[in-house]
């Protein structure tokens, strides 16, 4: 049902044609082009080569029909912002006369200013990205690494080496009692057999956890295609007519309302780690003494790779590619490498948002800050021994409440509001309601209680023999519970052109928390196997593979992503075939270098530190 669902929207995408417009495709095209870039290796192959990046901004002294259209074109927030134009100039050919200026950025305002002044405007540089001559990108070939890069590849080395002794050791001790754990947990030939084992877990209660690994592997992968079209928008479209009328198409907006799936992925670490330790607790005592254990085992279980991955955006991602929008990641690989200790720290979604270092890994700071809310209230509730169910429906609710009021009071929109062409290019810099709630954790709390109310009703279900298929209303709220999901995120079609403010309110206020309440019942429905065809599909023994590799998935993609796309020559082609060549090629290639890092990295560091303790 899910693959049929997503092929009716591609086709969809495909051949519907959005037919509203606010000005005729002649006016639109007498417009100055939006995005312009020279040839950027054919500018800097030459001895006197300068290319240069940067985003101006436009006004007119005088009365201007055609700057006068592209502001009343700009003032639809579905549109891009026409007056700040993107240009990539070859200044030593397009201006050569300005080649006695030093200033470099002088020089390409000067360029650009002549080009302006045959449309009677003024240009302002608003945004350099960067001016680069034929001696940088000499320089730039000549790999010269720094002690930071230095660092990481030795770091890298050390990695392999422990791999190639736990391996080797692995191999020639065939007594299993007298291994030591802590140096067989590097043995890439164990942690490849454990990513490839279809062993059912020994207890029932966890091995009815299965599907969950077959929900996630979906659900991460529609991750992946979205973010292959954020990156189109973040860089610079051939047709921006064409990239405006696809987000305005109907179906986009299921995905602007999609978004509230990422709030699935927080009940489901909130429901295992929940689940798990009210498992512990039928055999051992929970006391606070366990707080710093829980926050430890999750450090090692998610910092290793998601440092490396950062670690190496912030030093050898920027040799992967080049071309004239490759500043993209030069910036990002920039911001890696300050913030760093802020990811270490897990706390980068709290900064301002000037700009971001591997935009998706903000959900990992988010879920690490809601974990260790998840831990106290968990250790809290069982200590004091009362109804968990019921005082965790009611912290659910509080929590709806409170992000009710805190999105009145600071006027905060969902993302089917915010999510247009200019926002999405910007990559919601200046957008309060992306910073300060879509990323933040209070935007996540009422998730991250709903996974701990989750895990206790199925706990409770277990110790009472619950026969799920005697209970009806939850039979038949399960499946009718995905087409539930798919209609939830629906709502967006006819929505987003409703922006009084108390509809936006409510929709915002209301988004996430009924998204993942039906995503609850889904869950409860899966747990209690009730035998039919989302049991069937999501017990697959192959999704649990490609579910431990999950993590790698997450941090890996968007480096892939940005540099399959953002290392053209040329200004993209705004297409659904080519946007779907690339979303496939991301999956794959992202699987490919996920699987090595899983067995290399994750896995042996995560049982090299559990063995110590």
């Amino acid at each position: 049902m899910i693959a049929s669902v997503i092929v009716l929207c591609l086709v969809g995408c495909v051949f519907a044609i959005v037919t509203a417009r606010d000005i005729t495709d002649e006016e639109y095209y007498n417009l100055p082009p939006l995005f312009h870039l020279d040839r950027y290796d054919a500018c800097l192959s030459q001895a006197d080569g300068l290319y240069c990046l940067g985003t101006f901004h436009l006004t007119s002294d005088e009365e201007n029909p055609t700057f006068q259209l592209m502001q009343e074109y700009s003032s639809d927030s579905n549109h891009y912002n026409h007056t700040q134009l993107h240009r990539g100039y070859c200044i030593s050919r397009r201006c050569p006369q300005t080649a006695s200026e030093k200033n470099t950025s002088y020089r390409f305002e000067l360029c650009v200013q002549k080009w302006a002044d045959t449309h009677s405007l003024h240009s302002q540089l608003y945004h350099l990205q960067y001016c680069h001559t034929h001696e940088d990108i000499s320089e730039a070939n000549t790999l010269q690494p720094d002690t930071l890069q230095l660092v990481f590849a030795a770091v890298v080395g050390l990695i392999l080496l422990m791999n190639v002794v736990g391996t080797v050791y692995d191999l020639m001790v065939k007594d299993e009692s007298k291994k030591s754990k802590a140096l067989s947990a590097w043995s890439a030939a164990s942690n490849w057999r454990r990513l490839l084992s279809n062993r059912v877990a020994a207890d029932p209660a966890r091995a009815a956890l299965l599907p969950l690994e077959g929900a996630r592997v979906v659900m991460l992968v529609l991750v992946i295609v979205v973010h292959t079209g954020f990156i189109y928008y973040t860089l610079y479209p051939y047709s921006p007519r064409a990239a405006e009328q696809l987000m305005q198409h109907p179906l986009v907006a299921v995905l602007k309302s999609g978004t509230a799936m990422v709030q699935c992925f927080v009940v489901l670490t909130s429901f295992l780690f929940g689940y798990n330790i009210l498992l512990y607790s039928k055999s051992e005592a929970i006391t606070f003494k366990m707080l710093p254990k829980c926050i430890f085992y999750r450090l090692i279980r998610i910092s290793p790779v998601h440092l490396l991955v950062v670690w190496f955006a912030g030093t050898w991602w920027v040799y992967s590619g080049s071309g004239p929008v490759w500043g993209a990641v030069t910036a990002e690989s920039a911001a890696c490498r300050h913030r760093l200790w802020v990811h270490a720290l897990y706390a980068h979604n709290l900064l301002p948002a000037d700009y971001f270092c591997l935009l998706p890994t903000w959900f990992l700071a988010m879920d690490m800050q809601l974990y260790l809310v998840a831990v106290v209230l968990t250790i809290v509730l069982i200590r004091l021994g009362r109804d968990s169910v019921r005082i965790l429906g009611v912290l659910f609710l509080a929590s709806c409440l409170l992000n009710a009021v805190l999105i009145y009071i600071f006027e905060w929109k969902s993302m089917l509001y915010i999510m247009n062409p200019q926002n999405t290019h910007t990559r919601f810099v200046d957008v309060p309601s992306f910073h300060q709630f879509y990323m933040s954790p209070w935007g996540s709390l009422p998730s991250s209680i709903l996974g701990l109310l989750v895990a206790n009703i199925y706990f409770e279900q277990q110790n009472q023999g619950f026969k799920a298929i005697k209970c009806k209303w939850l039979v038949w709220s399960y499946k009718l519970s995905i087409p539930m999901m798919v209609g939830l995120a629906s709502l967006g079609t006819y929505l987003d052109h409703y922006t009084s403010p108390i509809v936006i309110l409510v929709y915002t206020a209301l988004e996430r928390p009924v998204f993942v309440l039906v995503f609850a019942i889904f869950l409860l429905g899966l747990f209690n196997d009730l035998d039919d065809v989302y049991s069937a599909v999501f017990s697959w023994g192959g999704w649990r593979s490609l579910g431990r590799v999950s993590l790698s998935v997450l941090t890996i993609h968007w480096c892939v992503g940005m540099m399959l796309v953002a290392a053209r020559q040329h200004t993209i082609t705004f297409s659904i075939p080519q946007l779907l060549v690339d979303a496939i090629a991301t999956v794959v290639i992202t699987y490919l270098i996920s699987v090595p890092v899983t067995v290399l990295v994750e896995m042996p560091v995560h049982r090299f530190f559990a063995a110590l303790v």
